[in-house]
């Protein structure tokens, strides 16, 4: 099965289909970067993403 996806474009923002304009935002530039990146914030909560954040700067 083949796997289909859109790329989110500036525009799609302004249309009201996403309704969180800073999570999209971010995600379209994240992803758009090579290498492609997510800021952890997304993946943990607050106390999970501190503690990410501190494992990293060892």
């Amino acid at each position: 099965m083949k796997a289909t996806y859109r790329v989110l474009t500036p525009q799609d923002l302004d249309n009201g289909e996403i309704t969180s304009q800073t999570f999209a935002l971010e995600v379209l530039t994240g992803l758009s970067e090579n290498p492609k990146r997510l800021q952890s914030k997304y993946f943990y909560d607050d106390e999970g993403s501190r503690l990410f954040q501190q494992i990293m700067a060892l």
